[in-house]
């Protein structure tokens, strides 16, 4: 089983990956797609592959703005 487990929120500033993202879009997010796509060969060998990706009741919160995904114009740390 592969377990994606959130990593950053409501950071006090904008803070951005080696890659230049937006740190919670890149950690939470793009971190997460990553890995499971490293890993998913082996995964996937289990007869009972399974992936769990859980978030916290703020992913529901209708704050992000997928034209400024990055946060580049506007950053909130709530909303990223």
């Amino acid at each position: 089983m592969l377990f994606n487990n959130a990593g950053v929120m409501n950071l006090p500033t904008r803070l951005t990956t080696r890659d230049g993202f937006e740190m919670t879009v890149g950690t939470n997010h793009l971190g997460h797609f990553a890995f499971d796509a490293l890993i998913w060969p082996a995964v996937r060998r289990s007869p009972a592959a399974r992936v769990l990706t859980v978030s916290v009741i703020a992913a529901r919160w209708p704050l992000g703005k997928l034209d400024d995904l990055m946060s580049d114009n506007n950053y909130s740390g709530m909303a990223a």
